[in-house]
């Protein structure tokens, strides 16, 4: 669950003397317990890897437009979806021995959840809604070398900017009178403006066996992401992500007397693995993919758009189950 590392927080609040009543905090009360808030909140390890892995799961476009339903060991699970809306160009006609690729993705995320916890030394039950927004632009530039017999390498590098927001939503009356004060700016209600540099391997095979195109590709991601501008000092971060990615495409196309263009169609299976220390920076650290898509090739039609289709894809893995709506274009 997203909300996971930041709930390390609420521990503040079971450390308040059982004489001192927070229905009746006086202001430097409050703003104490609001520094020590930011104090534990600074550097924090997993909230950093939890931003990264936010970051990364919006940038990258290995990671589908999806909506994912990520399961809690707590039992309470978390909705969330990425729409991305990627274009990416090679540039064919040149003498450099390699075809140079430049693309773009801006990406959109969304989650929800809810927080429930019972505070022992307040003797208080804290009852919030919390919702993720992020926003993306990301650019990559690489080149594709080809080896032998279809096998190929694609290094690149990715630059990108992000913005992450918190809301929350209090529930009850202690959580708006008691915790509130105290979460507000620095735990809960934030934005952080963060950047993205990192580089990208991938490799693969491209050929054909009888009528039907077939592509393999695993590309490793390594991204470095820190936060430029924030709410509070608090939410100031930096994390390094890998993420793991490999895909199987088997595609084809036929001709019916009945459509004037060629139909396409793609089959693929892949799966996605964030890996390192900080495996689990989204509540979840891999998941597999099984999607197929069908369209039409209107090459021929003389526009700028050469092919477009539609499809689905379903997700399972580890605490996250979801799916995909697929729309494919090609320029």
């Amino acid at each position: 669950m997203f909300l996971k590392a930041i709930l390390i927080c609420l521990l503040l609040m079971t450390a308040l003397p059982a004489s001192r009543t927070v229905c009746a905090m006086t202001p430097q009360e409050i703003e104490e317990l609001r520094t020590e808030a930011a104090r534990q909140m600074t550097g924090q390890g997993q909230y950093a890897e939890m931003l990264g892995g936010i970051a990364n799961a919006i940038i990258v476009p290995e990671i589908s437009s999806a909506f994912y339903k990520i399961e809690d060991d707590g039992g309470s699970d978390t909705n969330a979806s990425t729409t991305k809306i990627p274009y990416y160009h090679s540039f064919s006609h040149t003498d450099f021995g390699f075809t140079p690729f430049l693309g773009g993705v801006l990406g959109y995320l969304s989650s929800s959840g809810s927080v429930s916890s019972y505070l022992p030394v307040t003797k208080g039950q804290l009852e919030m809604e919390e919702k993720w927004q992020a926003y993306s632009a990301m650019m990559e530039f690489g080149g594709k070398i080809p080896l032998s017999r279809g096998f190929f390498l694609a290094p690149s590098a990715i630059m990108a900017v992000v913005r992450i927001e918190h809301k929350a939503d209090y529930l009850n009356e202690f959580s708006r009178r008691i915790v509130a004060p105290i979460y507000e700016g620095i735990i809960a209600n934030y934005k952080i403006d963060a950047y993205t540099a990192g580089g990208a391997l991938a490799g693969g095979y491209e050929g054909k066996f009888g009528k039907v195109d077939t592509g393999f590709i695993v590309k490793y991601i390594h991204s470095y992401t820190a936060s430029f501008d924030t709410t509070n000092a608090a939410q100031e971060f930096n994390a390094s992500t890998d993420i793991v990615n490999a895909r199987l495409t088997l595609a084809g196309q036929r001709n019916y007397t009945s459509c004037p263009y060629p139909i396409i169609w793609q089959v693929f299976l892949g799966h996605t693995h964030f890996v390192g220390p900080g495996d689990s920076q989204v509540g979840f650290s891999y998941f597999h993919e099984l999607g197929a898509s069908i369209g039409l090739d209107i090459a021929s039609y003389g526009i700028l758009l050469r092919s477009f289709r539609l499809g689905a894809s379903y997700l399972i893995g580890d605490k996250v189950s979801g799916w995909s709506l697929i729309l494919g274009y090609d320029f």
